[in-house]
């Protein structure tokens, strides 16, 4: 639910208003594509600590990508 939330909002974002904005937010998300999850996984874990809900987290903020590039597809091929 946090993915799809994250990744709805920026992929309409992006694909509505496309230009620099477009550029940024899908470069951030090449950049989150780029490490591995299990090393993001690490990181975050060792900063908050431990706990089903820091997993959860964990998980939230890392698989937006995939719902962020489906929506701004949509979104401009509807803008077209």
């Amino acid at each position: 639910l946090i993915s799809m939330v994250i990744g709805t909002i920026l992929g309409l974002v992006s694909g509505y208003f496309g230009k620099w904005l477009d550029d940024f937010i899908m470069r951030i998300a090449d950049i989150q594509l780029a490490f591995p999850f299990i090393l993001f996984a690490i990181v975050i874990m060792s900063v908050l600590g431990t706990g089903i809900w820091k997993i959860i987290i964990i998980l939230g903020l890392t698989y937006w990508v995939g719902f962020a590039r489906l929506i701004r597809g949509q979104v401009i091929s509807l803008k077209e």
